[in-house]
């Protein structure tokens, strides 16, 4: 089954979202003796974000207007923007 753009993009904000949450939470310096610090959670959920956010910006790129009048292509705020709201700004001439 296919999936609108909208839908992909809000769930993709969503997680960004809620690894940013986890991110406040935890400790970026607490290791263990059996961990290394790149693996511990903070890390990797820090990853997982900013894969997040590459998707989030490979798709805005690929698939929302750009060219033809659309002077600076499309680009989403991510800081406004939430599961139920996405925000985009653009510049265009007519």
């Amino acid at each position: 089954m296919a999936r609108y753009l909208y839908s992909e993009l809000s769930s993709l904000v969503d997680a960004r979202k809620t690894c940013a949450e986890k991110m406040a939470r935890l400790n970026p310096n607490a290791v263990s003796a059996t961990v290394e610090m790149k693996d511990n959670e903070y890390h990797q959920t820090a990853e997982w974000k900013d894969r997040h956010e590459d998707l989030i910006e490979s798709l805005v790129k690929q698939h929302l207007p750009h060219g033809s009048g659309f002077d600076c292509g499309t680009k989403i705020d991510l800081d406004a923007s939430h599961a139920d709201k996405l925000v985009f700004t653009t510049e265009f001439h007519t």
